[in-house]
């Protein structure tokens, strides 16, 4: 086969292309399947629950997520502009003030980030309801399909779903976690692991180090003691009450001990580095970092996060909750599933003031015209109406200043006649008074 007059053979376009179709041609794609207990999905969620319970910036930072989310609100709008579509609008905003909306996103974003994954229920008698099923570390596939797709969750020996009344909403899916998500935490076993150890140890130390200790020497050299009597004396001096004196037979020294003097800043600063290794990996900044920061370091912090995992996880919610909740609710009412209207996480114009002073800046700086600017902007029909209309106040700006201007002109020669009139009256009289 020639392309472009250069012989293209098989094998090239299979080398080039061998990322689109399998060269082997007896070869059968292979189903994927889910054995129960290839990924314990209860005991990775175990895993989870013990290190946020055990480590507090863990817990702060899904918090934060879960609040980022629903930080700038949560809006429904209409995707079209007429009765149809506005009535779906209110319908879909009364249903998410029904099942308390904003708590739902807030902790499903929350699971989504702990574990990976996060499972609803759709109700539908005997009025529709959506909520988070409990104990979601419990759920795994029951059935797949054809084309290796789970068709069926459930609870062993407890509950099961169809696709039809379960919504599940996964972050981050790979390979290693098929079929559910991946959880923020996955990584940082080790890095927790090491903060737990740093600061149990610093605890040892400063223990150790900030007290002063005693030592009890009995016996010596010449007067040993044995194992016996060691072992009790050791145990009357454990137990023994404040001001209470020992009386022994054998000789004895009450020897003070210091504080020591090894500084612990090593350890202090370790602590740090294994801290903002987990606040990096986590991606959303903790407050320390927005407290000890300026306020134009703290904006991009919050910003950046908000581009990484903040507004990713919001889509996710957005396109799975408008498919799988708001659009068969809405079919369930006789609605089309065209007047669906759109979830947004911020006001619909937050953006446009931020874009009004880019576009203007641009024209001003004569970088493109207003035109493109408007068509830009979305406002290439004001545009062309405010077009129009200047023209028309334009045109009857000139016609006002050509009938001023033709008003002038007559008077003026008004005036020159009159001028003239007077003039010639004057010239006959003056040629009268001469004859006489």
């Amino acid at each position: 086969m020639k392309l472009f007059g250069i012989e293209i053979t098989r094998t090239k376009m299979a080398e080039k292309f061998k990322g689109f179709f399998d060269t082997g041609y007896g070869a059968k794609p292979t189903r994927k399947h889910f054995y129960l207990g290839e990924h314990s999905w209860l005991d990775r969620c175990t895993k989870f629950d013990r290190l946020c319970e055990a480590h507090p910036l863990a817990k702060q930072t899904l918090q934060a997520l879960g609040g980022q989310v629903i930080a700038n609100g949560i809006y429904v709008q209409p995707t079209e502009d007429y009765a149809r579509a506005k009535e779906a609008a209110e319908i879909i905003e009364k249903l998410n003030d029904e099942i308390h909306f904003k708590q739902l996103l807030f902790d499903a974003s929350r699971y989504m980030g702990k574990y990976g994954s996060c499972f609803l229920e759709k109700t539908w008698t005997p009025t529709f309801n959506v909520r988070i099923i409990p104990q979601q570390e419990r759920i795994e596939p029951e059935e797949q399909d054809e084309e290796s797709n789970i068709v069926k969750w459930r609870q062993p020996n407890q509950a099961s779903w169809s696709l039809e009344e379960i919504v599940p909403l996964h972050w981050d899916v790979s390979s290693q976690s098929w079929p559910y998500g991946t959880s923020m935490l996955v990584g940082l076993d080790t890095e927790f692991q090491v903060y737990e150890d740093l600061e149990i140890n610093t605890k040892d130390y400063m223990e150790k180090q900030a007290w002063p200790y005693t030592i009890l020497q009995i016996g010596d050299k010449e007067n040993p003691v044995d194992e016996t009597e060691l072992s009790t004396a050791k145990t009357k001096f454990k137990n023994r009450r404040i001001g209470e004196d020992m009386i022994t037979t054998v000789p004895t020294q009450l020897l003070q001990g210091g504080t020591g003097g090894s500084p612990i800043r090593e350890l202090s600063d370790l602590l740090q580095v294994v801290k903002d290794n987990i606040q990096d990996s986590l991606i959303l900044p903790a407050i320390s970092k927005l407290y000890n920061s300026t306020e134009a370091s703290a904006k991009v912090l919050t910003s950046w996060a908000a581009s990484c995992v903040v507004k990713p996880m919001q889509e996710i919610l957005r396109n799975e909750l408008r498919e799988k909740v708001y659009k068969p609710y809405l079919e369930d009412l006789g609605y089309s599933v065209k007047v669906c209207p759109d979830l947004l996480f911020e006001p619909p114009d937050a953006q446009k003031k931020e874009e009004m002073e880019f576009w203007t800046g641009m024209v001003n700086a004569g970088i493109c015209p207003p035109q493109v600017a408007a068509r830009e902007f979305g406002w290439e029909d004001e545009w062309k109406t405010w077009q129009i209309e200047k023209q028309a106040q334009q045109e009857k700006i000139f016609q006002r200043k050509k009938e001023e201007k033709s008003g002038e002109e007559e008077d003026k020669k008004g005036e020159d006649e009159d001028v003239y009139e007077v003039h010639h009256k004057r010239r006959a009289s003056g040629r009268g008074n001469s004859t006489n």
